[in-house]
């Protein structure tokens, strides 16, 4: 089992992985600013994410870590974190690591009800 941390810091590696492929979709397409846009902002929730500790966590961030920590990712859920974190700046703007997460977990199929026990 995960701890929060561990969770924490692979939830800023795939934001890093996914702005690095939005920098690169940007030099290709690049007459079209929102991969910029999309980039800048999913660097901005790293720091958030790493300004974030366990005190300060919503009830958003504290299940997405327990979603994390209770089951193995299956490929579907894998599929669907990556086609969410790529939609951020496209589809979804969030704009703190609570919002975030909460899309994730929206994305996972997660209840509120879930996220409430």
């Amino acid at each position: 089992m995960a701890r929060p941390a561990e969770t924490m810091i692979e939830l800023v590696r795939n934001l890093e992985a996914t702005a690095e492929w939005r920098r690169e979709k940007a030099m290709e397409y690049p007459d079209d600013s929102r991969n910029v846009e999309a980039a800048e902002l999913l660097e901005r929730l790293v720091r958030e994410c790493l300004d974030t500790d366990e005190s300060q966590q919503g009830e958003h961030v504290t299940a997405f870590v327990q979603q994390c920590s209770s089951h193995e990712w299956g490929y579907i859920e894998l599929e669907s974190l990556n086609d969410y974190l790529k939609g951020i700046g496209f589809h979804d703007w969030p704009d703190n690591p609570e919002a975030l997460c909460r899309g994730i977990l929206n994305a996972l199929s997660v209840s509120e009800s879930e996220v409430a026990s």
